[in-house]
């Protein structure tokens, strides 16, 4: 079990890396064809995350990504599962069983993610995350294609707020 654990958490953030995620994930899917419901799929990146390596320096990138998950921890469900899907990229996946609860989450997860006050014992800075959000019911859904459609959503909402600064001095 210990080896389990250490081969699918994220040693960094103390959550899901990408393998234990998607297992996690697909256990999840599992339970959307068993019992019905809807499917949120969240996929989150850190905007400019390499300026804030360059500026910051990676101790301090790593501290993002710490505050990062920590953040998506306090917005989840226990029973949401939540990864990273490798360097800034974050994935939730929610199985909820009505359409408000649903998007909730992703509003939640959004409005937290838009503007992050990092502060370490050397920075104090601010950054954001775009969101891609995806509720769907459909009990066929492949996971690879959910991902693609939210990885697409979070692009077209990272190009709609390109204008922000967002990662600067705070």
């Amino acid at each position: 079990m210990v080896a389990y654990k250490q081969a699918t958490t994220d040693s960094l953030c103390k959550i899901l890396n990408r393998h234990g995620w998607e297992l996690a994930a697909a256990a999840q899917l599992n339970r959307l064809n068993r019992q019905g419901g809807l499917i949120t799929l969240v996929y989150i990146d850190v905007d400019d995350f390499k300026s804030v390596n360059d500026s910051f320096g990676h101790n301090n990138g790593d501290q993002v990504l710490v505050q990062v998950a920590s953040m998506l921890r306090r917005y989840c469900r226990s029973s949401d599962v939540i990864g990273r899907r490798g360097g800034d990229e974050f994935v939730v996946m929610s199985h909820c069983f009505n359409d408000r609860q649903a998007r909730q989450l992703s509003l939640r997860l959004a409005e937290g993610l838009a503007r992050i006050q990092v502060k370490t014992s050397d920075a104090s800075f601010i950054v954001s995350a775009s969101v891609g959000a995806i509720v769907t019911d459909n009990r066929a859904v492949q996971l690879n294609s959910l991902l693609r459609e939210a990885d697409n959503l979070m692009y077209k909402n990272k190009a709609a707020r390109s204008a922000t600064v967002s990662a600067r001095p705070a």
